[in-house]
């Protein structure tokens, strides 16, 4: 990325957030996908325009933890893929998500 580039990202591409801001956009974001989300409307949701950066740090963690799940789990990389918060029966799972 040349420096006129650099120039044009979104503070909130590089903004880096604290562990206990992550983990309250974690929480926020379970609460948020009551009704199936796409992963677009969850980033909307928490304000981030880098889907690389939301990935890596918000939905594999979330769907690692078990806190939410894909509603096409038979095709992850569905343009119509959507997310949804857990039944109370698995969310009683411990929140582990490492940052």
């Amino acid at each position: 990325m040349n420096r006129s580039d650099q120039a044009r990202v979104a503070p909130q591409d590089t903004h880096q957030v604290a562990p206990q801001d992550l983990k309250q956009r974690l929480l926020e974001l379970i609460e948020f996908c009551i009704m199936p989300r796409s992963k677009r409307e969850m980033m909307d949701y928490i304000g981030l325009t880098d889907s690389k950066n939301f990935r890596e740090r918000y939905l594999v963690p979330l769907l690692n933890a078990g806190k939410i799940e894909m509603t096409i789990p038979d095709k992850p990389n569905s343009k119509n893929q959507k997310y949804k918060k857990v039944n109370i029966g698995v969310e009683s799972r411990a929140f582990n998500v490492q940052f």
